[in-house]
């Protein structure tokens, strides 16, 4: 199965579909941890990500009937852009809530240990709960992975699930840090040389 660039206007789809991939995700538990609410939360948290930071750009990748995306952020992007930061944080607010206080310093944190030469930025990787295991999420990576080393650039992620450390060690990434803070669940910032 092929991916195609995702648009804002895959935002209203992604953004429940990502929701229902990552409620299972020990960070995003740690930072929402109403079960009653997390789904809700989320949907709106990354339908306004989706929307205002990723797909704008033009290197975020959907599969068909939005069963799964990558959201990704090129070389050169500031991950913080002055327009999207103001869009977004609605959604954010309205997304995270409460949780907003346990989020920030995490956040900060992640944004601290990014590589510091230009890289490519593998923000969300995630698949509809039903079509997970069918190794979908290949189609996903192997577009930006193909021109990262076309363009001698290093790729960066974030996994807050350790199962899926193993998963991306397949891909060319190798642990280079591990974020825990206080209480948090611990975080691993893979990182993968071009090829």
């Amino acid at each position: 199965m092929s991916a195609d660039v995702a648009t804002p206007a895959d935002a209203r789809e992604l953004g429940p579909m990502l929701a229902r991939a990552f409620d299972a995700d020990p960070m995003f538990r740690f930072i929402l941890p109403s079960d009653a609410s997390r789904v809700r939360q989320l949907t709106t948290f990354f339908g306004g990500v989706a929307r205002h930071v990723f797909t704008p750009i033009g290197a975020s990748v959907r599969l068909p009937n939005h069963g799964g995306a990558a959201l990704w952020l090129p070389p050169g992007v500031a991950q913080t852009r002055f327009v999207s930061s103001i869009l977004v944080a609605p959604s954010i607010a309205l997304g995270l809530g409460t949780g907003i206080a346990r989020a920030l310093p995490l956040f900060t944190e992640m944004e601290r240990a990014h590589p510091k030469e230009p890289h490519f930025y593998l923000a969300v990787l995630g698949i509809d709960p039903p079509l997970q295991g069918k190794g979908l999420s290949k189609s996903l990576l192997a577009p930006t992975l193909a021109r990262a080393d076309a363009d001698r650039k290093l790729a960066y992620l974030e996994t807050a699930k350790e199962s899926n450390v193993a998963y991306y060690r397949r891909f060319g990434f190798d642990v280079t840090r591990e974020v825990r803070l206080k209480d948090t669940p611990p975080l691993w910032c893979m990182t993968r040389t071009p090829r």
